[in-house]
């Protein structure tokens, strides 16, 4: 699905944990906050092409959710270096800089979604080229999507 959303100019790299708890988020609201944050890196994106990182884990702690999560990342870095630059963010730890709500691309639709499971959604950027959102869901005794 992730690589019939982008041009061919656009390198494609997933790492989605199939083994991942699950969280309460309904399908609805599931394609709704993915296809949001894929559309927007789409955008970016445009005619010039880059590199695009969607990658699906579950983590220990997340000290915002309180406990185990569940973090989805959607990451670009556009141009045809976007992977290298990807690359280098990561190599030098990822200091990349915190957006304030209203600079950050995520509408308001899609963190009322994230917010109301108890979750965060964050969105960062290195540069005008390099940007990343992630979004943290507690993982759920009784989940709607797994």
């Amino acid at each position: 699905m992730i690589r019939e959303s982008f041009t061919a100019d656009v390198r494609v790299h997933q790492d989605i944990a199939t083994d991942a708890g699950g969280v309460a988020i309904n399908a609805v609201q599931a394609y709704r906050v993915i296809m949001t944050l894929l559309e927007n890196a789409a955008t970016a994106l445009g005619e010039e092409g880059g590199f695009l990182s969607v990658t699906l884990a579950e983590t220990e702690s997340e000290a915002s959710t309180g406990g185990s999560s569940l973090l989805l990342t959607v990451a670009y870095a556009t141009g045809e270096d976007g992977e290298e630059a990807w690359n280098r963010l990561i190599e030098q730890g990822g200091e990349q800089a915190s957006l304030p709500p209203e600079k950050e691309g995520v509408p308001q639709s899609v963190r009322d979604i994230v917010e109301g499971l108890g979750g965060v959604v964050r969105s960062r950027s290195l540069d005008d080229r390099v940007r990343s959102f992630e979004v943290v869901l507690p993982l759920s005794p009784k989940p709607a999507v797994r």
